[in-house]
């Protein structure tokens, strides 16, 4: 089976790419480029082993780093440092190679823990590599063939393609998943992402039902914020299509296009097909689109020198702009939200004498209504309240993600829009350990997509 890949060899900084035919020569050349040292043959032992006695079972689930290669002199080799080190990130069911921040394979694999030593198989549209693995001190072992060679019988290098030592990384940070819940707090279930997608929020659901779209980065790439993309998905997390690079995307009420924001080279506002074509910029000043569940309409937040902040509506078929506020608020946080009816804007702001509150105005202007949800007396209750929001449910609905003084994990909470007098109430079904980041409602009001910081040992649901 031909196997035809990209490689990258690493020279003064720069990347050059090349196809070459198979994958065990692709991870040579990569690895030959990042070399750095020689170990002894001493660190591996070439006989079929039995994995460590502590483990029932070979977990590859997390990121490891590539400690040494066997390259085709069947010498063993090393490498490391910042500059040239080369990682491998396991998900549930995807192995991703990378370095760099490109990624340089991503294939699905099969791992039987019945067999001895452990059988391995990785998989791309080229074709497929059989290995076996073993975890030794900490470190993971991964033997691999092309398939028309067969499987490894054991770890000797000289008589195998591919021989990879993977070491545990040390990581500053937990990933981030994409969970979907009922909005009974029953059917939790998580949304599989490609494992590179460390960071995933911005969530909104298409009009129809059927999609997702969603800004990521991939912090263990060195990625932060300002290289986040915008992906479009199914509901399942299926079909993942990358429109590019943006944040916070929002759907026109029709299906057929986003409002999203561009980080670089300054924040500003645009339009685009959902397809990701036909880019248009709307403010080269605004921050936090969202884009009418009624109208052709969007709301975002515009700041002023010596003005402070306000909500601006963009009419785009007239292309005409409105500010929607006429009191002075010392900053306004993305992730605003619109009722499904339109009627309201939902946002949270810094006052001017210190302080935040979460507040409603009517999206014809503050003349027509406006309304403090939450006032500086309530926020000042709670440890943190997260910039973004989500409006559905029942209609009167708001999502919140709140951090208490007694619990530092954000939780989910509903606000009742229609009750004045209500408080927020906990959103049942969820692990008092995770920390919940961004949110979204189904437009049928039935379920709710969100982000979570999840613990290896999460507690049961509240």
């Amino acid at each position: 089976m031909q196997l035809t890949l990209h490689a990258y060899e690493f020279t003064k900084g720069e990347i050059a790419m090349r196809h070459l035919s198979y994958l065990a020569v692709w991870l040579t050349v990569v690895f030959g480029a990042l070399v750095g040292q020689s170990f002894g043959q001493d660190e591996v032992n070439p006989d079929v082993a039995k994995p460590d006695k502590t483990a029932a079972e070979l977990s590859l689930v997390g990121s490891w780093n590539a400690k040494s290669i066997s390259p085709e002199n069947g010498k063993l080799e090393a490498f490391g440092g910042q500059n040239n080190s080369f990682n491998v990130l396991i998900s549930e069911k995807n192995f991703v190679m990378y370095a760099a921040k490109k990624i340089l394979a991503n294939m699905s694999y099969t791992l039987d823990s019945k067999q001895e030593p452990y059988t391995l198989d990785l998989k791309s549209d080229d074709g497929v590599m059989l290995g076996i693995c073993v975890k030794r001190a900490n470190n993971l072992e991964i033997c691999l063939n092309e398939e028309a060679k067969g499987r490894p019988h054991n770890f000797d290098m000289e008589k195998n393609d591919l021989l990879l030592v993977l070491r545990p990384l040390v990581r500053p940070f937990q990933s981030q998943s994409v969970f979907m819940i009922d909005a009974d707090g029953s059917n939790l279930h998580q949304i599989p992402l490609s494992p590179e997608y460390t960071n995933a929020g911005s969530f909104d659901w298409s009009p129809d039902g059927s999609k997702i779209a969603l800004d990521v980065w991939r912090s263990e790439m060195g990625e932060n914020l300002r290289d986040a993309h915008i992906l479009v998905m199914d509901v399942d997390g299926s079909s993942l299509s990358d429109l590019g690079p943006g944040a916070m995307p929002s759907w026109s009420p029709d299906g057929k296009r986003l409002t999203y924001c561009q980080y670089k080279p300054n924040n500003s506002v645009w339009i685009m097909n959902a397809d990701g074509s036909d880019h248009k910029l709307i403010d080269k000043n605004g921050w936090g689109s969202q884009w009418s569940p009624k109208s052709d309409e969007i709301a975002y937040v515009t700041h002023k020198h010596g003005a402070g902040a306000n909500l601006c509506i963009y009419d785009v078929a007239k292309g005409h702009h409105r500010m929607v506020l006429d009191r002075p608020f010392g900053g306004i946080f993305w992730g605003l939200t619109w009722s499904p009816d339109a009627t309201w804007i939902c946002f949270k702001a810094d006052l001017h004498h210190g302080g935040s509150e979460v507040a409603a105005v009517n999206s014809k202007g503050e003349s027509e209504g406006f309304k403090v949800i939450l006032p500086k007396s309530v926020t000042s209750e709670f440890k943190n309240i997260n910039e973004t929001m989500a409006w559905g449910g029942t209609g009167n609905q708001i999502l919140f993600s709140i951090r208490t003084k007694t619990n530092p994990m954000r939780q989910l909470y509903i606000y009742d829009f229609a009750d004045e007098k209500s408080s927020p109430q906990l959103v049942s079904g969820l692990p008092a350990n995770w920390d919940i980041g961004d949110m979204t409602w189904s437009p049928d009001g039935k379920k709710i997509v969100f982000s979570a910081r999840t613990s290896p040992k999460s507690s049961q649901p509240q």
